[in-house]
């Protein structure tokens, strides 16, 4: 029988934990594999930190990943495929300096996707309908978002300054718009119906005039401008995120 985890599945460059409950339904964490890869290059320093997945097929089945509700992947070089397509139920999904190309597409109940410096992954499978948030930073190889996000309410980018991320209009349930450092953007859609605040900071190709223009007279929160970079910091990296 398959041991049932709960909740949240976590995995970084040192721990791997799946997370069962006890016999008054707290969640305990519970190491699901403790050997980790440490690759060193040919003068002995750390290079690499590499959770190999592979070696440990049969533990990884030995669990049932569909009560997991939070999927956190951090410092990860290679392919955890194969286990996050397992949590066929997770409602949010967090990468953080992950190596994954692909974002499996049968998580269709993710409602809340954060992607922090994930250099491979290329695009958002476009079936993911039910997302409500996505927050993407770094990640140079997103150029598209897909158009059927039709019930996203907040869109957060943060430096995606090496392409232009084209917005899509059929996005007109959004709450929240904020653009950090999106150098290559230009403009934003002009059909946000629902839109209820809007945060740009150092997208120098976006005009205010025209976002006024077209948003200036509507009840919602608009902050746009743009600071040296001597004051980057000063700024607090163009303000929180704000969810919605």
């Amino acid at each position: 029988m398959k041991k049932q985890l709960n909740n949240r599945l976590y995995i970084d460059g040192e721990d791997f934990y799946g997370f069962v409950s006890d016999d008054y339904g707290n969640d305990l964490s519970y190491g699901l594999l403790d050997g980790l890869h440490y690759i060193y290059d040919e003068n002995g320093e750390e290079k690499d930190i590499d959770l190999n997945l592979k070696h440990y097929t049969d533990e990884i089945d030995d669990f049932d990943y569909s009560k997991i509700k939070t999927i956190q992947i951090k410092y990860i070089t290679n392919d955890t495929f194969n286990i996050i397509s397992r949590c066929i139920n997770a409602e949010e999904m967090i990468f953080e300096n992950v190596g994954l190309k692909y974002i499996p597409d049968n998580l269709i109940n993710l409602k809340r996707i954060s992607l922090i410096n994930c250099p491979n992954i290329k695009e958002i499978p476009d079936n993911y309908i039910n997302l409500k948030q996505l927050y993407i930073e770094n990640c140079r190889f997103i150029k598209n978002l897909p158009e059927t996000l039709i019930n996203l309410r907040g869109l957060y980018l943060r430096w995606c300054c090496f392409d232009n991320i084209i917005i899509p209009d059929t996005y007109e349930n959004l709450r929240s718009l904020q653009l950090y450092r999106c150098d290559k953007n230009d403009k934003i859609p002009l059909n946000l119906i629902n839109i209820k605040r809007i945060d740009i900071a150092n997208c120098i190709n976006i005009k205010k005039e025209e976002v006024l223009k077209y948003y200036g007279d509507k009840n919602i929160y608009i902050n746009i401008y743009n600071v040296d970079d001597d004051d980057d910091d000063n700024n607090n990296n163009g303000g929180g995120v704000v969810m919605f």
